[in-house]
C-alpha cells in the first residue's frame, strides 16, 4: 500500500562549478510528517554532504511520487515508510533503510523508535539515514569505518548531523566525483 509514503525523487542533476554538483530531490510528504521535522532533516543531510561534489536540492510537495512525475521515471528514488509499508519488508530490527540499484527505502517507524530510546531529536536521526541512503544511490553498495556510510548509525553520527559537520570521507567525495563524471 504506498498511500502512505514520502517519496525523495532524485530525478536528476546539472553541473555547477566545483566542488558542488547540483541534485535536484523531490519530496512527496504524504505521511505527514511534521513539515519543521522535514526541513530541519533535509537541511542537516545536506550539510553531511559538504566537502563533497553534491549539492542536493529538496523540494517538497504532498503528491504521490507516481503522479508528481508523469512521464519520468526518476533514476533514484527514496521512499520514507509508514508501519503497513514497512512491514512489507524482511529486514532486521536495527536496518534503518535499505538501497537497491535506483531507489532506496527508509523505515521512519524504526528511526521514531530509535530517536525517543536514544532521546535525540528525529531530524538528527532521520538525516544521517537520508544522507547514507542517498550515499548508497550515488556510491554503490558497500559501508566504510567512519562517517555516515558506516554500517550502522550512533550517536558520533548524529552528533556530525546536529553540528552540521560533513559526513562523507576525502576517499568518498572522490568516489562521488568519480561516479558523477567531474575530473579533478
Amino acid at each position: 500500500m504506498w498511500t502512505r509514503v514520502l517519496a525523495l525523487s532524485l530525478i536528476g542533476f546539472t553541473c555547477d562549478a566545483e566542488p558542488a554538483h547540483r541534485i535536484e530531490v523531490v519530496v512527496v510528504n504524504l505521511p505527514q510528517l511534521c513539515p519543521r521535522d522535514l526541513s530541519t532533516s533535509l537541511n542537516a543531510a545536506a550539510l553531511l554532504y559538504r566537502g563533497t561534489p553534491v549539492h542536493p536540492q529538496w523540494t517538497t510537495q504532498s503528491t504521490p511520487y507516481s503522479k508528481a512525475l508523469p512521464g519520468n521515471v526518476p533514476k533514484r528514488l527514496i521512499i520514507l515508510l509508514d508501519q503497513p509499508s514497512q512491514s512489507k519488508f524482511t529486514v532486521r530490527e536495527q536496518t534503518l533503510g535499505i538501497a537497491l540499484t535506483d531507489r532506496a527505502f527508509i523505515f521512519l517507524p524504526k528511526i521514531q523508535q530509535l530517536a525517543a530510546a536514544k532521546q535525540v531529536p528525529l531530524s538528527a536521526i532521520l538525516s544521517v539515514v537520508i544522507a547514507h541512503e542517498l550515499g548508497h544511490l550515488l556510491l554503490g553498495p558497500g559501508h566504510s569505518p567512519a562517517g555516515v556510510m558506516r554500517p550502522t548509525c550512533g550517536n558520533s553520527e548524529f552528533d556530525l548531523a546536529q553540528r552540521g559537520q560533513p559526513g562523507f570521507t576525502r576517499h568518498q567525495a572522490r568516489q562521488m566525483r568519480a561516479r558523477l563524471g567531474l575530473l579533478r
